[in-house]
């Protein structure tokens, strides 16, 4: 069974800030204490989702290269609208689960990208309390070894899942599940350094920011 590989400079920056907004009394982060200060060189990677009941999460904000991926803006659409249709069913059960255990999960993904075929691509997803104590948010990274240009309308396949309720986290990682699909063969390539900064935009399409580095994060309760 093929195992996880090492977490890269974009999950490590995310899983470090996470972890550290934990506590004895909030095992789960509040989604207001999320400081874009902290996670600077992956602010084009990070996706906050919203998901409530049994629907599909869904996205409040997405960095510069989800929105290139997404052609446009993101807010409002299922994070599984990045994904190939046959992955979105699991996908969703995915984040479900993220919510409801509360539980972290790592994926490891390929995405078809024009031009360069099948790359290695990685989504983690943490869960967050709302402003009313409830665990509905989740943030993550989106992280595709390709350049900002190539990923306009790239397709994610979800290859392999870890999904780790949080009371477990001090134990060793069991043996992940492995999901691949028959007519999956992906190409597990190095993974790409993180890119320089671009914007991150929090309406409007994805335009680059001349060297400043930004992510609208609206800090509130919701």
């Amino acid at each position: 069974m093929l195992g996880i590989t090492p977490q890269t400079a974009v999950e490590t920056c995310l899983d470090r800030h996470w972890k550290s907004l934990r506590s004895d009394t909030h095992p789960v982060p509040r989604r207001a204490a999320l400081d874009p200060k902290e996670i600077t060189p992956i602010l084009e990677h990070l996706i906050l989702l919203e998901l409530e009941g049994h629907g599909a999460a869904r996205f409040r904000i997405g960095g510069l290269r989800v929105c290139q991926m997404f052609g446009g803006e993101v807010r409002g659409a299922p994070l599984h609208a990045l994904f190939r249709s046959l992955d979105r069913a699991s996908l969703d059960a995915i984040c479900r689960e993220v919510i409801s255990a509360p539980a972290i999960a790592d994926m490891r993904c390929v995405a078809h990208v024009r031009g360069m075929g099948e790359v290695a691509a990685r989504l983690s997803l943490r869960p967050m309390v709302d402003g009313n104590g409830k665990v509905t948010r989740i943030v993550g990274t989106v992280d595709v070894a390709a350049d900002l240009e190539a990923l306009a309308g790239a397709q994610l396949a979800l290859v392999q899942s870890n999904t780790r309720p949080l009371d477990t986290l001090d134990a060793p990682a069991p043996e992940p599940f492995t999901y691949v699909a028959a007519d999956v063969e992906p190409v597990y390539a190095a993974e790409a350094a993180v890119p320089y900064l671009m914007a991150v935009a929090g309406t409007g399409n994805p335009t680059p920011s001349s060297g400043r580095q930004h992510l609208k994060l609206v800090v509130s309760h919701d």
